[in-house]
């Protein structure tokens, strides 16, 4: 067997030889070249977006189901500052007839209504993400939001018992579970069957079937709106326009990509070196910690009352 290596051959084509793969995979120095120049433009489209500016990126608030929910619960109030009124309430209204969580009846009589008087409570009402209540109506729609974390015992129990209990008398109470992705993992928990899930990608549908309201809307509340969606793509549903392109040049230049990422530099064998100079003064007032991974150096102040911080 040969080792990992890379052999340029007379006829100017490099032949990546792994171990795990027996056969050879040629890619010759024309197609390397064909693949900087073709995909410029799609490399430069890709680091355009990923340098835009995005507040809840710089926030870091894009894995934070908290600020997701504040997020919502603001658009789906009616009365709330987008100054859009009842669009965002009545596209919920909508999702909920398309999964069967309303017929089409009860769906077109809400449409007729006066929404006006809809109160959405966020995480304000024993713990609820999302909480939209209108008493005329009859109306009391409790959504759970998850993303990373999972379910506690007796979670979705607790909400649900808690709605049953101080909105008995309002015909319409519907529960909801939103997740990054269809799941049914709710079933797995106490109370998970009275439960219906949704995804971000129908809360995104949702807001981009409303795409001519958000268009005239005040500019900040626009651009609020679509920086929320253009973090939604990236960061939750993995579909951006970024990560779109990129799937798209690695779908037609898998060899190429492989082959340079195959025989790379591999800077690791300079991690031990780089660690001792740290910890011999080399870099004054830090100090290297144990690694979780074997090519990760982590470095931290050498100062007790500073590492004290580091761990609040």
């Amino acid at each position: 067997k040969r080792a990992n290596a890379a052999v340029i051959n007379w006829e100017g084509t490099c032949e990546c030889f792994t171990e795990k793969k027996p056969r050879n995979m040629r890619v010759a120095t024309a197609d390397l070249e064909r693949f900087v120049v073709d995909c410029q433009p799609k490399l430069d489209a890709i680091r355009t977006n990923l340098n835009a500016f995005n507040i809840f990126n710089v926030l870091g608030v894009q894995y934070r189901e908290i600020r997701h929910s504040n997020f919502l619960g603001w658009l789906f109030d009616p009365n709330e500052s987008h100054k859009l009124g009842n669009v965002f309430l009545k596209g919920l209204f909508r999702l909920l007839q398309e999964i069967e969580v309303l017929n089409s009846e009860e769906y077109k009589s809400l449409l007729l209504q006066d929404l006006s008087t809809t109160r959405v409570y966020r995480e304000s009402v024993n713990n609820i993400d999302i909480l939209i209540v209108n008493d005329e109506l009859g109306i009391a729609i409790c959504i759970e939001n998850k993303i990373h974390a999972g379910y506690s015992d007796h979670q979705l129990e607790k909400y649900h018992c808690y709605i049953e209990k101080h909105y008995e008398n309002l015909p319409y109470r519907m529960y909801l579970t939103l997740t990054p992705k269809p799941t049914y993992h709710h079933n797995d928990f106490s109370g998970g069957e009275n439960y219906t899930n949704i995804n971000y990608s129908q809360i995104i549908s949702l807001i981009e079937q409303n795409r001519g309201y958000i268009n005239s809307a005040i500019p900040t509340v626009r651009e609020s709106i679509n920086q929320y969606v253009a973090m939604v793509e990236k960061d939750i549903m993995k579909n951006s326009k970024e990560v779109v392109l990129a799937r798209e040049i690695y779908k037609e230049y898998k060899a190429e990509i492989d082959f340079i990422i195959k025989n790379q530099h591999d800077f690791s064998i300079y991690r031990d070196e780089l660690a001792g100079f740290i910890n011999n003064g080399g870099l004054r007032g830090f100090k290297t910690t144990h690694p979780l991974h074997s090519n990760v150096i982590h470095i931290l102040p050498d100062d007790n009352r500073l590492l004290e911080l580091f761990h609040c």
